[in-house]
């Protein structure tokens, strides 16, 4: 089970933010990331949380959108982003997230479907 404690032991950075709001987020991954995952459960519950930390935090602090270029208008100055809820673009935006597609495919490969 991740708990803030061993999340911070992890991920350092992290040690500024309050417990409670690692709990949070923690609880949220967790919603994700479910027993199916087997022994790599706790671990991408602990990326998935850092994925969430780190864009809660980008944006309080940055007014840039995540996602690929999708128009652009020079006179008007208008940009607009692509969204597409099925495409790794999201959790592609941070290292953690990275790392935590990588642990998903693993426990799809993993995984055996009976017929």
């Amino acid at each position: 089970m991740v708990t803030s404690l061993n999340f911070k032991t992890r991920f350092p950075e992290f040690t500024s933010e309050t417990d409670e709001r690692v709990e949070f987020f923690i609880t949220d991954a967790y919603l994700e990331v479910d027993t199916s995952w087997g022994t790599l459960q706790d671990i991408g519950v602990s990326y998935l949380t850092a994925h969430l930390l780190a864009l809660s935090n980008k944006s309080l602090t940055s007014s840039s959108s995540i996602g690929q270029v999708a128009s652009k208008s020079v006179e008007g100055v208008s940009i607009s982003y692509a969204t597409n809820a099925n495409d790794s673009t999201y959790l592609s935006s941070t290292s953690y997230g990275q790392r935590y597609l990588q642990l998903k495919k693993r426990v799809k490969v993993g995984m055996v479907k009976l017929v």
